[in-house]
């Protein structure tokens, strides 16, 4: 069996008529020509899903042999570390992925049933990402005993709309542009990172921490309310064309985000950097004050600066 023959989308691609170079992949990705041949997402959500896998696995073993900190954390923080390097690399590649829908007028004029190559193999792709995403939160709790609830919703509602989606082919546009939520991942995970490294009271983690509430408000909560324009632009359509399944679980995400989660956890993003910033000052005008005090929080500073350089 041929390549072609095996992976159906290939034979899509080797099919288009566009100039050879990196002008083939752009073209493809703004073009609405339909997938010819039986579906390849069932290939593409298990290479996406040992994607995650293999670095999780990869982050654990070379995290081990690089860095002090990872190997004093407990099992479960080692486990949030390791997840926590999937995410931010996925979540850079899914914001990469919510482009297409502003950049392809097929998805942007028909939010109900517009459909591309690009935005079915990144549908699979999302479905790969959140199946290792629920995995990661059922390991977690069974032998860990740890459950977050707003996680828990976050991620089954996830699934259940990105799998319904890519199974019925409907509100693509709304699955893909949901992805630049994910641009918040990298940040969440340095912080959490430069916390576990001692760095907590640096400049460094309170820049990072004011770019991650930075996103959180223009990124997050600014995809929300692009969402519901879009949802009051094309009600009439969206209600009465689009898929059952996928509709009901986009609206329950929809409120969920939008009026719970990400207003909840900005509020505590933003407690956090604020807590930073105060201890940050309170320890410069304990140092100013007490020079006592400054000779132990140089030594505390040095001690945590080994403990840096061994992260």
């Amino acid at each position: 069996m041929s390549i072609l023959e095996a992976f159906p989308m290939a034979r899509t691609f080797s099919n288009t008529p566009f100039t050879n170079g990196t002008s083939d992949l752009l073209s493809l990705a703004l073009s609405s020509t339909p997938v010819s041949g039986p579906s390849t997402s069932p290939v593409l959500v298990l290479c996406s899903l040992a994607s995650c896998v293999l670095l999780c696995l990869l982050s654990s073993v070379l995290s081990h042999a690089l860095s002090r900190t990872y190997r004093h954390l407990s099992p479960i923080d080692r486990r949030t570390w390791c997840i926590g390097v999937v995410r931010g690399v996925f979540g850079v590649v899914l914001a990469a992925l919510s482009l297409q829908p502003h950049l392809c007028a097929t998805l942007d004029a028909d939010v109900v049933s517009g459909t591309t190559p690009y935005s079915e193999a990144a549908m699979a792709v999302l479905v790969g990402f959140f199946t290792f995403e629920l995995l990661s939160l059922v390991w977690v709790a069974v032998f860990f005993g740890y459950r977050n609830a707003p996680l828990w919703a976050h991620h089954v509602l996830g699934l259940a709309f990105v799998g319904s989606v890519m199974a019925q082919r409907s509100l693509h546009f709304f699955a893909l542009t949901s992805c630049v939520q994910e641009l918040s991942a990298p940040l969440t995970s340095v912080s959490w990172m430069m916390a576990k490294c001692g760095q907590r009271k640096t400049w460094k983690f309170i820049a990072n921490h004011a770019a991650l509430c930075f996103v959180w408000v223009f990124v997050r909560i600014g995809n929300d309310l692009h969402r519901l324009y879009y949802l009051w632009r094309d009600w009439d359509r969206i209600s009465s064309e689009a898929a059952t399944v996928p509709l009901v679980t986009f609206l329950m995400g929809t409120v969920l985000l939008t009026f719970i989660l990400n207003p909840l956890w900005l509020r505590m993003k933003s407690r956090q950097l604020f807590r930073a910033i105060r201890m940050k000052i309170e320890e410069e005008q304990q140092v100013k004050e007490d020079p006592q005090a400054a000779l132990a929080l140089e030594k505390a500073a040095a001690a945590a600066g080994n403990k840096v350089k061994a992260c």
